[in-house]
């Protein structure tokens, strides 16, 4: 079987997929938003903006406190995400 077939049909398989993901998250969630759409939202709908974010993590150092985003033990990373804040999906 020729190898660069095989590439061609496993992308197409793999684009063929994305899109169908695509096509249900759309269904489940809603259309995508852009950074400022989802600034302008938060805004629109009072809920913690970035700024809250930064006000709260400016008190919390004030206090002698941290905040979870902020630990640099790691300790309340988000499970699935690396230190980088990346999303580890699927195997290694």
């Amino acid at each position: 079987v020729d190898e660069a077939n095989q590439d061609e049909n496993l992308a197409a398989k793999v684009k063929q997929i994305a899109a169908e993901a695509e096509v249900v998250a759309t269904q489940i969630y809603g259309q995508g938003m852009d950074v400022r759409e989802q600034q302008d939202r938060a805004w629109a709908e009072e809920t913690t903006s970035i700024f809250d974010l930064e006000q709260l993590e400016i008190e919390a150092e004030q206090r002698g406190e941290e905040v979870p985003w902020a630990n640099p033990d790691m300790q309340h990373i988000v499970p699935g995400f690396d230190a980088d804040g990346k999303m580890s999906i699927g195997g290694s």
